[in-house]
């Protein structure tokens, strides 16, 4: 994560990031569409200390976008209602897709924590 343009006045320590991406659970993926526009989108996501786990629709926009290429920037924020309270982080990075597509469920280790960890769809 590079440091912030607007320095320590608004940063957040170490510990304090940890805490806020860990608390999530929504993020706003970007990615590069085939004109080279952005498309933002909104997804859970959940941190297991060292990687964002993103689940996303096959059919997608964002599926399509990162299959030409696997560059992104997704930012996690807090709302407020006056600048002192805003508070974000921005990530950039490659999207890596792990396991099978379309996802059936057949035991994958390196899926087993972000799976379990994501949130429940509500009934």
């Amino acid at each position: 994560m590079a440091a912030q343009r607007r320095g320590a006045a608004i940063a957040m320590t170490r510990p304090e990031l940890d805490a806020f991406l860990q608390a999530g659970p929504v993020c706003r993926l970007g990615t590069i569409g085939p004109g080279g526009q952005p498309h933002v989108s909104a997804l859970w996501f959940v941190r297991d200390g060292t990687h964002i786990w993103l689940n996303s629709l096959l059919h997608s926009r964002r599926w399509t976008d990162l299959g030409r290429g696997p560059r992104s920037s997704a930012i996690a924020d807090e709302g407020g209602l006056d600048f002192i309270r805003l508070r974000g982080v921005e990530l950039r990075g490659r999207v890596e897709v792990v396991g099978e597509t379309p996802r059936r469920g057949a035991p994958n280790d390196e899926l087993r924590t972000p799976e379990w960890d994501f949130p429940k769809p509500r009934r």
